[in-house]
């Protein structure tokens, strides 16, 4: 990749804020969110200026972390996400990698989310 535009840049943060905080739900109601990503990323690129701050929003990504479920209810709940997503499947840690790297890259992006879903916000 190319290095960045700006030859001096001051530094960048992104950070990951769940999906879940986009919209209100019994498991996840209003007053027990702190933040929604976008509020998130406004506000800490304002207060840490010159500091560059861009959240990711990830919808159901198939890493690691959901090794404790049993094999079966794993894949079980995978395919059934998958097949409500217009993707017709889960996102991988790799659709995340690159749009991270893109953000801390790019010397002209603060305060900015991207949800990486599948497009799971339109369904």
């Amino acid at each position: 990749m190319p290095p960045p535009v700006n030859p001096e840049p001051v530094g960048s943060v992104t950070a990951s804020a769940a999906l879940t905080a986009t919209a209100a739900s019994k498991a996840f109601p209003p007053a027990a969110r702190i933040s929604s990503p976008a509020s998130l990323a406004q506000g800490l690129a304002l207060e840490l200026a010159p500091i560059r701050f861009n959240v990711v929003s990830p919808g159901i990504i198939d890493t690691p972390t959901r090794a404790a479920m049993p094999a079966d209810a794993r894949k079980a709940m995978l395919e059934n996400v998958a097949k409500s997503l217009p993707v017709k499947r889960v996102g991988l840690a790799e659709d995340c990698a690159g749009q991270i790297l893109l953000m801390l890259r790019n010397t002209f992006m603060t305060g900015s989310v991207v949800y990486i879903d599948g497009g799971g916000l339109l369904v």
